[in-house]
């Protein structure tokens, strides 16, 4: 963490649950907004890695759009994969959600 980051820690927006195709494992997605600029920083319990995909989809950069463009694009892009997998005959698995261990069961703001 930079001093900027310790003196402007993210603030804490809101908590969605997600849910891909016929996988009943929700997927938490926490957003924050990072100051002093105000991008939205994603954080998610899980990731998706399909069977046709190398690695799995994470976020690593920040969005600079409304909270529902953040959720809607992550969604599809999920979906997308998801999708993509199914086509090529592929049984969705509850193992294609793979767990963030960096996610916190709590959210904890700076103080």
């Amino acid at each position: 963490m930079t001093s900027e980051q310790s003196k402007n820690p993210p603030e804490f927006v809101a908590e969605h649950e997600l849910r891909i195709g016929a996988l009943s494992t929700p997927i938490r997605v926490r957003l924050f907004r990072r100051q002093p600029d105000g991008a939205l920083l994603v954080e998610q319990s899980h990731f998706l890695k399909t069977s046709i995909q190398y690695l799995p989809h994470t976020i690593n950069q920040p969005f600079f759009c409304a909270e529902n463009t953040v959720l809607d694009d992550l969604t599809a892009t999920m979906t997308n994969f998801y999708n993509q997998a199914i086509g090529r005959g592929y049984s969705p698995s509850e193992n294609w959600l793979v767990p963030n261990t960096g996610f916190q069961n709590a959210v904890h703001q700076g103080s």
